[in-house]
């Protein structure tokens, strides 16, 4: 690791870039990204200012270069941006546009835009041709025309949209050769692709705002599932996702409708896209999937592209698992569906529900909670048959059920969960193992506990878990290379997330371990070992602290089986190791 962050800062040295030591890897890596993203907006603010000729169709006295110089411009009156296959447009136009006020021909070298009875904004010859079949406008907002223009040469880089606006440069941005010495070959080939990944100008899910609609992420799907109205006999309504980025944070992304039709094909879960020119609003409406009140919106101009290479950095799946006071919380309190996680205890027969317009299936669910309290989960509709008791029967388990998006409800005085059309039900989740040690700390101030993985914890330890696991013959005994941490002093650095802000947990998740500058020696009377090495299962899974001795029978590894509304009980390939 320490060969790996000097290479790094190497290579960034290279490119004048000054990065702090001693930090986690995400957030050194994102350090990376800000940096390269700053000097080349320092790049791009030295140019020389663009200037336009007094030519028909410009109306622009100047033009801004986006981000990514080599991607489009901001001028007065309109606003593009381009991919490597489509160019996309945005015009603004009075408040209150209707489309039959919209005047949009596109052919294939000569593109007008404008409104009816009124000088146009947009009209010249193309600076590259088009395919007109495959371009489409549309009135966004009835403040905006967002028009899609697909390249008829995928290969040529646009300098400007009609011939004699301001120009672009559209030389691509490189990374500067390496000249690393001292790392191996396979270091240096990782530090080179993830610079060149890096002036690829992605953003990560927590930068991106309402506040335009140019941005452009890397993504996995990690859900997803068709949204339908009951009332109208579950007519399709749109196409929900949650998308989760390399630094594993979530977002709805929806696809409504009416661009259905553009994306309904290529969009699958598990897969891996680039996304740009989408729309972000701000939503407060009931019954949102994460804890993130940005939702993606897909457009007509939006670009989607499957990444075909090998996203290892994203994790394949991401969940919010409520603690029991969390759920608590919840009870007639829809802002947000809730995803659990626990130890199945009892599967139900299905059943069938009457009502007055008909009838649907339920199974009946008991878990036990990582707290140790048991709570009944109701599956509806399609869900209910997403599990069977002849799954069960065969092995003796232990089996851990996993459920999103459910409903909290209250059902003859006791917490009930009701699956709704976007839960996913997953046994014994096929996911890399890590282990975790769940200490007590204290300094001159107070005490609280910390949570060391895999990394951390056979920093301190010298031992790897399996090691500890394999040579210890008493489970219920905290091995001696654990106890041997009784009055060591360290230097952590924690995570503080919102588990610890909004609910109150008190457990902190450590980032990074070292060794304390100081000598002194804390009192063993003063610091206490909470629990003996558990297995529990990847962080990339469950990022909130489990302390309970019951988590050891939760997670032990096996076939891995996921079900869902729309597939059942199909078996999943297993995820190496990394």
């Amino acid at each position: 690791m320490n060969s790996w962050r000097a290479a790094l800062t190497e290579a960034a040295k290279l490119a004048g870039l000054h990065l702090e030591p001693y930090r986690p890897e995400s957030e050194f890596i994102e350090e990376i990204v800000e940096n390269i993203l700053k000097k080349l907006n320092e790049e791009s603010s030295t140019a020389p200012s663009l200037r336009q000729n007094d030519a028909p169709g410009q109306h622009s006295s100047a033009a801004i270069p986006h981000n990514d110089a080599s991607s489009g411009l901001d001028l007065e009156n309109y606003s593009w941006t381009q991919t490597l296959e489509e160019v996309t447009l945005n015009v603004p136009v009075p408040t209150g546009t209707k489309s039959r006020s919209v005047v949009c021909e596109i052919k294939k070298n000569h593109l007008k835009v404008g409104l009816k009875g009124q000088p146009p904004i947009i009209d010249g010859e193309l600076f590259w041709p088009v395919k007109p079949d495959d371009c489409y406008w549309s009135i966004e907002d009835q403040s905006a025309i967002s028009i899609l223009l697909t390249k008829h040469d995928k290969m040529e880089r646009w300098k400007s949209i009609v011939k004699g606006d301001p120009e672009i440069d559209t030389q691509k941005v490189e990374p500067e050769s390496s000249k690393l010495s001292d790392p191996d070959p396979e270091t240096r080939q990782t530090v080179e692709k993830m610079m060149i990944t890096m002036s690829k100008g992605y953003s990560f899910l927590d930068q991106i705002s309402d506040a335009k609609e140019t941005w452009r992420i890397r993504v996995r799907i990690c859900r997803m599932c068709k949204a339908g109205n009951k009332r109208s006999g579950n007519n399709f309504i749109s196409l929900d996702m949650i998308l989760i980025d390399e630094k594993k944070n979530l977002m709805h992304a929806i696809v409504r409708k009416n661009v259905f039709q553009k994306f309904g094909a290529i969009l699958h879960e598990r897969g891996t896209f680039v996304i740009s020119n989408f729309k972000v609003i701000v939503t407060k409406k009931g019954y949102r999937p994460v804890s993130n009140d940005l939702n993606i919106i897909f457009l007509l101009t939006t670009s989607v592209k499957e990444c075909n290479e090998k996203s290892e950095l994203i994790p394949m799946h991401a969940f919010e698992f409520a603690t029991y006071d969390c759920i608590n919380s919840r009870l007639n309190n829809n802002s947000y569906l809730t995803d659990i996680i626990g130890k199945l205890t009892a599967v139900g027969p299905i059943e069938q529900v009457h009502f007055d317009n008909g009838s649907t299936n339920i199974r009946n669910l008991q878990i036990l909670l990582p707290e140790d309290k048991e709570l009944k989960i109701s599956l509806w509709d399609e869900s209910a048959e997403t599990i069977t008791e002849n799954d069960f029967k065969e092995d003796e388990g232990p089996y851990v059920i996993i459920v999103t998006s459910t409903i909290v409800k209250e059902f003859q005085g006791k917490l009930n969960l009701n699956t709704t059309s976007a839960s996913k039900v997953y046994v014994n989740l096929d996911i890399t193992q890590s282990y975790k040690l769940q200490i007590q700390v204290n300094d001159h101030t107070r005490t609280t506990s910390f949570v060391l993985f895999d990394k951390d914890a056979e920093k301190i330890i010298q031992k790897t878990a399996m090691e500890l696991s394999s040579k210890n013959q008493e489970p219920n005994k905290v091995p001696q290379e654990i106890q041997n941490l009784l009055g060591k002093s360290y230097t952590f650095q924690i995570k503080v997330d919102d588990y610890n802000v909004k609910e109150g947990w008190e457990v902190y998740t450590v980032t990074s371990v070292f060794k304390s500058e100081s000598n002194d020696t804390i009192a063993a009377s003063d610091i206490k070992l909470l629990t003996s090495l558990k297995d529990v299962a990847d962080d990339n899974l469950i990022d909130d602290v489990f302390g309970n001795s019951q988590m050891k029978d939760l997670t032990k590894k096996r076939t891995s089986k996921q079900t869902s509304n729309n597939n059942t009980g199909s078996s999943q390939n297993k995820k190496k190791k990394k």
